[in-house]
């Protein structure tokens, strides 16, 4: 029990963190009428994110254990991290042509 009161104090300051940095990005890489709209998809997708890895998650401790499911995090994670450093190239390579024009 104390360990899930732990956990649920680090979720709080940890969503925090993660909810000032959703609206920095924001504000830096999207226009400015568009900005709530950029803040609320990146809200959209959190939600189907976490719905969908809550409920693969379940499979894959049913299906066949913890050993498939540390398998599948760290293979969906490594993915993830790979897309974010290619996602992020885009945005300053396209500031980088806009300054040189």
């Amino acid at each position: 029990m104390t360990m899930l009161c732990v956990i649920q104090f680090l979720e709080t300051t940890g969503y925090a963190l993660y909810t000032v940095a959703i609206v920095y990005f924001v504000n830096e890489i999207i226009d400015l009428p568009d900005r709530v709209q950029g803040q609320a998809y990146f809200s959209m997708t959190n939600t189907i994110g976490i719905v969908l890895g809550s409920l693969v998650g379940g499979l894959l401790l049913d299906w066949s254990g913890s050993g498939a499911l540390l398998a599948f995090a760290s293979l969906a994670g490594g993915a993830g991290m790979v897309l974010l450093l290619w996602a992020l190239k885009k945005p300053a390579q396209a500031r980088q042509t806009a300054v040189a024009k």
